[in-house]
């Protein structure tokens, strides 16, 4: 197992001996779900299937959407939104991994980090930011902290994937404006009404969240990394964007100090923003670090539905060719069509 892991290390054997040899394997293909499908074994046995048949080798199931857990766990209790679903006389997560793992296939839990989506731990939210727990309060970093560690320590996974790992707003709250005040004597209050045309108010604060962000990356990565050194960590973001800066999110710096291994960079437009993702590339000491997340969707009005099979393929062709070692990642599981099964699992690039 391990594919990422794997792939990281051919490409640095790659980078040294180019001069040997035009081509190396083909890097991870991913697919995220994010909508709890594989809590059931019918459930769990598609997944795998469609993962299988496309060519993935990596399904990253989100198992935290910051409302509980939706595995069986002595620390939390159970995501709302599962009330029918009895983990405990099936353990949902256990058996994805199981099939998963006999069909070669990683699986990387996805955890929302700062999202908060039902009536939980109030005390570490704040009006001021909407639904999302507190950057700044390390009381909860070590709670998440927890929550994760609760799925590494007793499940077989090759990684652990954060998401919403940012802020959406600055907090404003009265325990926010102190914490600022004693880090750089300024009154946030004042900063935030100036920032648009102060920028030493602006990068303050972008200073402010990133160091919020990083010290809960520092933890989770330091409890993963101390359990279980060969998982791979993972975050969704958006890299080298100024304006995700300012929520706290670096991926630039997290993969710079090997704090995390990859950074799945969204772009579910249906024109991938070829530039911004070159530059992007360009930030990173190693580039293969980052891949491409694209889009297999869209919106009509309020509502979500399947791209066609051409835009999709399209789509996955160009983020395959951007990246320097054949990943791609795609969102979402809920809109794969057969068309697009019988595109992906016939893709096959070599590196140039």
């Amino acid at each position: 197992m391990m594919i990422l892991r794997g792939v990281i290390l051919t490409v640095l054997i790659f980078f040294t001996l180019s001069a040997i040899s035009d081509e190396v394997p083909l890097g991870p293909r991913v697919l995220f779900d994010e909508d709890f499908f594989w809590v059931t074994k019918e459930g769990a046995d598609k997944l795998v299937e469609t993962a299988k048949a496309s060519g993935f080798n990596i399904i990253v199931p989100c198992v935290w959407h910051g409302r509980g857990a939706s595995w069986d766990s002595s620390i939390i209790g159970k995501d709302a939104k599962l009330k029918e679903v009895d983990l405990k006389r099936h353990d949902a997560l256990s058996y994805l991994i199981s099939i998963a793992h006999k069909n070669d296939i990683e699986v990387h839990p996805w955890f929302t980090v700062f999202l908060r989506q039902a009536d939980i731990y109030p005390k570490f939210t704040d009006p001021s930011i909407g639904a999302m727990f507190n950057i700044h309060d390390r009381e909860f970093h070590q709670i998440i902290n927890q929550v994760i560690m609760d799925v590494v320590r007793n499940y077989d996974i090759d990684g652990v994937n954060l998401d919403y790992i940012r802020s959406k707003k600055v907090c404003d709250s009265a325990a926010c404006a102190d914490d600022y005040e004693k880090r750089y004597s300024r009154s946030l209050h004042a900063d935030i009404l100036t920032k648009s045309v102060n920028p030493a108010a602006r990068r303050n604060i972008e200073r402010w969240q990133k160091q919020a962000v990083i010290d809960a990356v520092r933890l989770i990565s330091g409890s993963v990394r101390s359990y279980n050194p060969d998982l791979i960590i993972s975050v969704d973001t958006l890299v080298n964007d100024v304006l995700w800066g300012e929520f706290g999110a670096d991926a630039v710096t997290w993969l710079n100090e090997g704090l995390v291994d990859i950074a799945y960079h969204m772009d579910y437009t249906k024109t991938l923003n070829k530039p911004f993702i070159k530059k992007a590339y360009q930030q990173l000491e190693e580039p293969w670090r980052m891949i491409v997340l694209m889009g297999n969707f869209k919106f009509e009005g309020e509502t979500s539905v399947a791209r066609s099979d051409e835009l999709v393929a399209k789509l996955y062709r160009e983020a395959l060719e951007l990246s320097p070692n054949g990943s791609v990642g795609m969102y979402e599981y809920r809109f794969v069509t057969p068309g697009q099964i019988n595109d992906f699992s016939r893709v096959n690039l070599p590196l140039k």
